[in-house]
């Protein structure tokens, strides 16, 4: 299950991409829109995210995993 701020990064890189052709946002991006001065908050909410299996890496890429999610308990099924 995500946090609610890992949640709305979920949703931004989702948002990016959809608008963007499928172009993962950079650190930076994503940084700047949550208002963070560093890079390094951005990247630390998406390993977790990763880990967490909402999101896969692919080499320089973010892909959305594409599992269903219980209504219930908000986890991957």
């Amino acid at each position: 299950m995500l946090t609610i701020r890992q949640q709305e990064v979920y949703d931004f890189v989702k948002k990016y991409k959809a608008e963007n052709q499928g172009v993962t946002p950079r650190l930076v991006d994503i940084a700047d829109n949550f208002g963070w001065a560093s890079p390094n908050s951005a990247k630390c909410h998406l390993d977790l995210i990763v880990k967490k299996g909402y999101l896969k890496r692919d080499r320089r890429a973010l892909m959305i995993v594409d599992n269903s999610i219980c209504a219930t308990c908000g986890r991957v099924i």
